[in-house]
């Protein structure tokens, strides 16, 4: 598996700057969110060589702004590709869909979008004491599968613990924002022994994840702690 951090926005000042998300590219046709600054994503994605017109793939995790902004600005840049959403997206961003003439799926539960990748369809949780749909991406091993999150709402071991039931299959690699920035120590702890014990050998977080979380994380896993950053290309 090839993942390209497109962009990403991981810490305060980023936060405050509205320069804030994740965009992923996973082998070369499949983009992960679209990152909150339109501009931004262009510019990396002009910078890294990246040709948007082998895209055949947008998935996106939900409907927050810093995972969709940069989608009007992809979508027609792109050759008609299929782009995966769910029950939790607005009416605004199926129209930008339609609008780009991309192909609107609307994904209900776990579903093959290409050989070894699989979006997992909406995941329930809570985002300030709202519920939320989030949906993740999963790279398919023999043996394992890789889990590719963009905030991971419902809470990174509850997806964990959904997935692996439902697959038969441990999740062996995290990748993406664990949404742990707003929590104790202990708490984060507590998440990184279960993720553990649910079988994950590496972990590589970033964005909503948080600087403490993001410690934690790289003195649990040590040498199988992989850092993101943006710009980066990662085969895994």
């Amino acid at each position: 598996m090839k993942i390209r951090v497109l962009a990403t926005g991981s810490t305060r000042k980023e936060r405050l700057m509205r320069r804030w998300g994740v965009s992923f590219l996973i082998d070369d046709d499949v983009l992960f969110d679209t990152f909150g600054d339109p501009a931004v994503l262009m510019e990396n994605m002009k910078k890294m060589n990246v040709a948007a017109q082998k895209i055949k793939h947008i998935v996106l995790s939900h409907d927050h702004w810093d995972h969709t902004g940069g989608l009007r600005g992809i979508s027609p840049l792109c050759n008609k590709p299929r782009a995966y959403i769910h029950a939790g997206f607005s009416e605004a961003i199926k129209r930008t869909v339609e609008e780009a003439r991309a192909e609107l799926i609307q994904v209900k539960d776990i579903a093959r979008i290409k050989e070894n990748v699989l979006v997992t369809g909406p995941i329930s949780g809570y985002y300030n004491k709202t519920p939320i749909l989030e949906q993740a991406l999963l790279y398919e091993r023999d043996t394992a599968l890789s889990l590719i999150t963009g905030c991971a709402h419902p809470g990174i071991t509850r997806i964990i613990t959904h997935l692996t039931g439902r697959l038969q299959k441990p999740i062996s690699l995290i990748f993406g924002g664990f949404h742990l920035k707003d929590f104790s120590c202990e708490y984060i702890e507590e998440m990184i022994a279960q993720m553990k014990s649910l079988g994950v050998k590496k972990a590589a977080p970033t964005h909503c994840t948080g600087e403490l979380a993001t410690h934690l994380l790289r003195e649990k896993f040590g040498k199988h702690f992989i850092k993101v950053e943006e710009g980066q290309e990662y085969c895994l």
